[in-house]
């Protein structure tokens, strides 16, 4: 039987993007020197600052990263939306990232990662090694049947029935 709507391979996706996801998560663990919730406090802080700076094209390369002046200080609230960890753990790791220089307090009290963090050498190595992660994770779902494009190719069909 023909049917028009693209083969189901939400499973498979799934699987893929969950295997890659905790591939990397414990690849960038190694680069936090083994800590975890570590990373994702540094990730979740500068993600934050920097997010609206998606799509801004002075700021796509490698080493064309952004000033601080226009890194958004991002709220201790903020942080703890993103990361759904709890509160004492997430002031714990602020304070431990502070102390070793890799994310400021603005003068309103927002945290920021400044730039001169990500012009270190293993953060350059570490952001390589990311866009190879994601290179690899585009390939594998367009090998399980994933495509990328238009609204109208893709599988919006929702949660299947139970």
């Amino acid at each position: 039987m023909m049917t028009d709507l693209p083969l189901d391979n939400r499973r498979a996706i799934v699987r893929i993007f969950a295997y890659d996801a905790l591939r990397a998560l414990s690849s960038l663990a190694r680069l936090g020197e083994g800590d975890l919730i570590e990373v994702l406090t540094f990730t979740g802080i500068w993600t934050l600052n920097s997010h609206h700076l998606i799509g801004e094209e002075r700021y796509v390369e490698l080493r064309d990263i952004p000033p601080d002046a226009l890194r958004r200080p991002v709220s201790l609230d903020e942080l703890l939306r993103l990361l759904s960890m709890p509160e004492d753990i997430v002031r714990a790791y602020v304070d431990r990232l502070i102390a070793k220089d890799m994310v400021e307090r603005s003068p309103g009290g927002g945290l920021v990662v400044p730039s001169a963090v990500f012009s270190q050498p293993a953060m350059l190595d570490a952001t390589n090694e990311i866009y190879g992660w994601a290179v690899a994770l585009v390939t594998d779902m367009r090998s399980a049947g994933f495509r990328f494009g238009d609204d109208d190719e893709l599988d919006l069909r929702g949660p299947a029935s139970s």
